[in-house]
């Protein structure tokens, strides 16, 4: 059970460079748990926050939403089942999808962004 919501809890968002950062946007955070009530299976976080210096070691847009407490990407599921499912997110839908291999990156940003990196 999560702290956050019913299935997300706040250290899945936490910096992964170990500075303690976990700035999130609670918009974010309850729009991946309705991605997560469509898809009905666990996600994992891969990247949620991160502070300037983790974003610049992992090569991280200089603006990333990461860095904004506005984005996250996640895994569980295939990428096309995530990015079909996000489309149905409101939140997701109006702001920002990209598709990677493995992954996929989900933000909430004020503005539409998609991309597919593979």
């Amino acid at each position: 059970m999560g702290d956050l919501t019913a299935k997300f809890s706040l250290a899945e968002f936490r910096c992964r460079c170990g500075c303690g950062g976990d700035h999130i946007d609670m918009k974010l955070v309850h729009a991946l748990q309705q991605l997560r009530d469509i898809i009905g299976r666990p996600l994992w976080v891969n990247s949620g926050f991160r502070c300037a210096r983790h974003n610049r070691i992992v090569g991280g847009a200089p603006a990333s939403q990461h860095t904004l407490g506005r984005a996250v990407d996640v895994r569980g599921a295939p990428v096309s089942t995530i990015v079909a499912a996000a489309m149905q997110v409101p939140a997701f839908r109006a702001g920002g999808i990209g598709a990677y291999r493995e992954w996929v990156h989900l933000d909430v940003r004020d503005g539409r962004a998609r991309w597919v990196r593979r």
